[in-house]
């Protein structure tokens, strides 16, 4: 159900280990969703897109001159780009782009959930401002990436072992071995489609 955007999330033979496969759970989202006030394509212009590590390519970069959601940090500038919601009315669905004032992987390696909320509290108190905008046009597709270890690092790790309770789905030890995610997104002149798709994959203990 995510309308052609992950064709696959894994394959037979990543299912294949030494204990018997139980079940797979997969949760898989897609959306569509057009800008408020979208990019004129005829506007769109190679432009130098400055990297982490230096390198400066030219990239397809969408230009918006109009009011929006702007809001300035330490070491960031964020804007809120809206969505048009059901009948075209305005959406409270955004994409918070942020730019960092410095090294982008330092901004990442302090980018925590905190201070990402402190980004957003900030665009909801803001009015808006008009500004000249720049987004570069892109499509981003992850490989199937395991989870285990960071949900293991957040507290999860009962469920990674034979003290998982799962006695609601059959009388035998169950426990989760993996946890495999797969994302995509293409942001344009007229919106974001993406997609994401989870599994679990419980075996037999």
């Amino acid at each position: 159900h995510t309308r052609g955007m992950i064709p696959e999330l894994f394959n037979a033979d990543s299912l294949r280990g030494a204990s018997p496969m139980a079940m797979v759970a997969v949760n898989a989202t897609a959306m569509d969703a057009r800008w408020q006030f979208p990019f004129s394509p005829e506007k769109t212009e190679d432009q130098k897109f400055y990297c982490a590590d230096g390198s400066t390519p030219d990239v397809q970069m969408m230009m918006l001159r109009r009011p929006q959601y702007v809001a300035h940090g330490e070491d960031w500038d964020a804007v809120a780009l809206f969505y048009k919601g059901k009948d075209d009315a305005p959406s409270r669905t955004c994409l918070v782009a942020i730019l960092p004032t410095g090294n982008a992987r330092d901004f990442v390696a302090t980018l925590t959930a905190e201070k990402y909320a402190e980004i957003t509290s900030a665009l909801q108190q803001f009015t808006r401002r008009r500004i000249v905008l720049g987004l570069p046009r892109f499509e981003l597709r992850t490989e199937t990436k395991s989870w285990k270890s960071i949900l293991q690092a957040c507290g999860l790790r009962r469920l990674f072992s034979p003290q998982a309770d799962f006695r609601g789905f059959m009388n035998r030890p169950l426990y989760v071995s993996d946890v495999c995610q797969n994302c995509y997104v293409k942001v344009d002149e007229q919106g974001t489609t993406a997609a994401a798709a989870t599994s679990a994959q419980v075996v037999v203990w």
